[in-house]
């Protein structure tokens, strides 16, 4: 093997024979040089490059190529004729596969292995094995090897990643022949703290307390016990591998030593692996991210969103790509024993989930159908690999393959049962041969038992009953460590966890704490409801975090996105989740650092999509213009299109209308806000006329909230007082566009004139005529605008004028 001296350069050791090339970026070349002085010339396919660097480093980026190959990689030492040729370089498409032991799993110990590897003959599906490195002071490329790229074929596919080889398997099926890479870059027994730096961690103070643990056992560290705890551990797992190898059925065999004695230089210290490993793929560049991972941090509960949220960042940062596609694996059903019955997984599960719902261009696939009982590692590998590339063909490359699980849409009760009704769930949905198991409802007292369930004659909606229960209050789906749990679409993909606490129907009220299914707080706020085939949909602002002050001295939280939950009965809102995400681009209309509020969402039926308007500004609200995004289903994704400055003007505060005509109407506070402008939107919504009116000139209404009754036109608007509450006012019109008369203030009661302490966002008619008419509204928090609340209010009709009231009750 020849060293650095012998060259007087070498590369990092991805850039190998049978490499494969991410396609459609620039490809970087790069590794270490004897002095700076050494003058290299890289060159691929009548392509060539200069090496720059500073000192020992050096790099040299060629263009983008399209998939192909095998082509030659030569890296040429200006001074010298001792240069490196690399062959059999393809390019296509690199994916790295991160986690631990159910990632790491080898294709030749899973289910089916043996009967895949005979078919396992696909020259242009590539692995390589980045070395297991538990500490920096232990890498010898003696001890190691020179790692290498290899090629799918019998003899050496067995030691693939079962998950990954099944994932690149499906997609080389799928891509018209293009080649596809993966990295494997896992370890068993690790937590996803390992494989992130200690900066990371010590930024969040949830996660601080990881760091602190681990310093604390090293504080306390003994080697001779530690010797001593590792031969036990070491014996332990060779009786369990003997037993696995003599195939004892999982009753009679041991169980398998966990966690692993804790060393200064064990593989499982927090930043360990990032150092050892992470650190050394980057930045070769890839398509995305496979991560299955989580089984070591189910201790952490609810915190584990965090942590892998900020491996997800960390990660994306480090190869300077914001929107990597990061798709993950939500663990499987596990439970030994009475181990089955808790909910540490689910709480877990449950983290996953909710990472999925808020971190961009990051998606979750479910293996609860895979998992086993008395089996920490479920040899099925197959359904995970090929939902991962499901997954992958439909959101990243962007074709059509059915991926979507699934999904909870709403939620409520009718005569003593509970139904859920389900979105992708086109195909219908389906349990076992004896019907669908796993649903549990709870009684008055909080103790859950278990329930029947049947799909009623829509195909998509589950009525869940109890003979021991007339008045449920909650439900849940496999919601345990592990239990029989088979509901499904028709397209075979299982549906996640999910648990729900229902009330009966009926108008929240103001200003309470109000919460969803999940019983975590709404976050909705400056929004508006779209009522499409059944169900409620509300969007609005997901105000989560602390507040700050703007250099302008405006009240502000950092964007996150757009929430969305839906309802049936305007009373339980299951959350949907962001579907509309903040970027980390600091260049994007979306960063955290901007201003995007007030969505307003309406159905296009001409070009049947799903039109987002919404206030998009700076953080000092000089911008005043209006974001435009646009999605295929209700429940989004909503993608971005841009913003406008209709017909030149300013745009801040703002609503929509659509007529019964589906003509639409763009409100919006223009002129510093002093005047109301109205215009018309383009026929697909995604811009405005060229013509506008003016309404209230040098009036200062904004928050407009516009319907209609009886052929005439109503606007509620609110005052410019900031944060401050104000007195709202009616208008009337003939016409959409004005112009608009003053009627007064349709506040009853104590508390009108400051519109009972909130402001106006959106009034919602329900195309049901036995329901009433709502006003909604906004009780800000200035100072805490997490803690905002809500405010509906039934409007009446006297005499010909809308009429708002609290509500006694």
């Amino acid at each position: 093997m020849e060293t650095l001296q012998q060259r007087k350069f070498s590369v990092n050791f991805l850039l190998a024979d049978g490499a494969v090339l991410q396609r459609g970026k620039p490809i970087r070349v790069w590794g270490k040089r004897l002095t700076a002085n050494t003058n290299l010339k890289v060159s691929l396919e009548g392509y060539s490059a200069f090496a720059t660097g500073c000192g020992e480093e050096w790099e040299a980026f060629l263009p983008e190529f399209e998939a192909g190959g095998p082509y030659e990689l030569r890296i040429e030492d200006q001074e010298s004729n001792n240069n490196l040729v690399l062959t059999d370089i393809w390019v296509g498409d690199v994916w790295l596969a991160g986690g631990q032991s159910n990632m790491e799993w080898p294709l030749e110990e899973s289910f089916g292995g043996q009967e895949a590897l005979l078919q396992a003959k696909d020259s242009n599906l590539r692995y390589f094995h980045v070395p297991r490195v538990a500490h920096e002071s232990l890498y010898e490329e003696r001890e190691h090897g020179q790692p290498s790229w290899e090629s799918a074929s019998p003899e050496a596919a067995g030691k693939f990643s079962a998950v990954a080889y099944y994932f690149a398997r499906s997609l080389r099926e799928s891509l018209d022949d293009v080649p596809i890479g993966i990295i494997g870059c896992n370890w068993g027994d690790t937590s996803a703290a390992c494989w992130v730096p200690e900066e990371t961690l010590l930024s969040d103070p949830c996660l601080t307390p990881i760091l602190e643990k681990h310093q604390k056992v090293m504080e306390e560290f003994h080697l001779p016990d530690y010797e001593r705890q590792m031969s036990v551990y070491l014996e332990q797992v060779k009786l369990q591998e003997e037993g696995v190898r003599q195939g004892l059925p999982s009753e009679q065999l041991p169980p398998y030593p966990w966690p692993m004695p804790l060393g200064p230089h064990s593989h499982q210290r927090p930043n360990g692996l990032y150092h050892t490993m992470v650190k050394r793929v980057i930045p070769y560049s890839i398509k995305g991210f496979i991560y299955y991972q989580g089984e070591n941090d189910v201790m952490l509960g609810g915190e584990y969103e965090r942590l892998l949220t900020a491996l997800i960042l960390k990660w994306r940062a480090d190869w300077q790509d914001r929107a990597l596609p990061f798709l993950f694996v939500q663990l499987p059903f596990f439970g030994k024993g009475d181990a089955a019955f808790g909910q540490d997984w689910p709480n877990l599960r449950d983290a996953q989930q909710a990472v999925a719902h808020l971190v961009p261009h990051a998606h979750m696939v479910v293996s609860l159908d895979c998992g086993e009982k008395e089996d920490i590692h479920p040899k099925d590998k197959k359904p995970i690999g090929e939902r991962l590339a499901r997954l992958a063909l439909n959101k990243v490359y962007g074709l059509p393959v059915i991926a979507e699980r699934p999904t909870l849409e709403a939620a409520w009760l009718e005569a003593g049962t509970v139904h859920l009704r389900f979105g992708h769930a086109d195909s219908g949905l389906k349990g076992g041969v004896r019907g669908i198991d796993g649903f549990e409802l709870a009684d008055e007292e909080g103790l859950f038992h278990y329930a029947a369930a049947s799909v009623l004659s829509d195909g998509r909606t589950i009525q869940v009953s109890c003979e021991h229960i007339s008045h449920p209050r909650r439900v849940r789906y496999g919601w345990r460590n592990w239990m029989m749990a088979n509901l499904r679409n028709g397209h075979g993909l299982p549906a996640a966890p999910l648990q729900a606490c229902l009330e009966p129907a009926q108008l929240r009220k103001p200003g309470d704490l109000w919460l969803d299914t999940d019983r975590r707080p709404v976050h909705a706020h400056g929004g508006s409801i779209l009522y499409h085939e059944g169900v409620y949909y509300w969007y609005g602002e997901y105000k989560r975090g602390a507040t700050s002050t703007s250099p302008a001295g405006i009240n502000r939280v950092d964007f996150l996105g757009i929430g969305c939950y839906s309802s049936i009965d305007l009373t339980n809102w299951q959350f949907r989740g962001l579907v509309l995400k903040a970027e980390n681009d600091p260049e994007s209309e979306l960063h955290a650092s901007r201003v995007a509020e007030r969505p307003k969402v309406l159905y296009n039926a001409s070009t049947k999509r799903f039109v987002m308007w919404l206030h998009a500004d700076d953080e000092d609200y000089k911008a005043a213009s209006c974001g435009i995004a646009v999605a295929e289903a209700p429940e989004g994704p909503f993608q971005y299109v841009g913003s406008i400055r209709p017909n030149g003007e300013e745009s801040r505060d703002f609503t929509l209308f659509q007529d019964e005509d589906d003509r639409a109407y763009l409100y919006y506070s223009s002129e510093g806000n002093a005047t109301l402008h109205i215009t018309e939107l383009s026929e697909d919504y995604l811009g405005v006329q060229n013509t506008f009116t003016r309404n209230f000139a040098g009036q200062y209404r904004e928050a407009p909230a516009v319907f209609k009754k009886d052929g005439s036109y109503h606007m509620i608007t609110s005052g410019c007082t900031g944060w401050e509450p104000n007195e709202a006012e009616w208008a009337m019109a003939s016409n959409p566009e004005g112009p608009w008369m003053p009627m007064g203030n349709p506040c009853q009661g104590e508390g009108a004139d400051r519109t009972f302490e909130a402001q106006g966002t959106w009034v919602l008619q329900s195309p049901d005529t036995g329901k009433p008419v709502i006003f909604m509204a906004d009780q800000w928090n200035k100072d805490d605008l997490e803690n905002s609340r809500y405010a509906w209010f039934v409007m009446d009709w006297e005499k010909n004028r809308p009429i708002v009231r609290m509500s006694e009750s």
